[in-house]
């Protein structure tokens, strides 16, 4: 069974918060941006700093690597529970 955190996102002070609880916007300044496993959430990390840095991040571009990121998880979980028997 996966667990999945809830990701939200500061564009002005360029913090990110991962809860484990429910998604209620834990401060109106953060934008709830979905939901990842801990390793997803560490992927995208990874990626967020190759790509930008320390450069500012915008919250469109945070929701693309986000969205390319869960993409490829969940094409990959497709492919593994395709294969599983293999």
């Amino acid at each position: 069974m996966m667990f999945y955190n809830f990701i939200y996102y500061n564009q002005s002070t360029q913090k990110v918060r991962c809860k484990t609880t429910n998604k209620d916007n834990p401060d109106p300044e953060f934008e709830f941006v979905g939901k990842m496993t801990k390793t997803e959430f560490d992927l995208l990390i990874e990626v967020l700093f190759e790509q930008h840095g320390d450069n500012y991040i915008s919250l469109d571009q945070f929701v693309d690597v986000y969205l390319q990121i869960r993409d490829f998880s969940d094409e990959l979980k497709k492919l593994i529970n395709e294969h599983k028997d293999f």
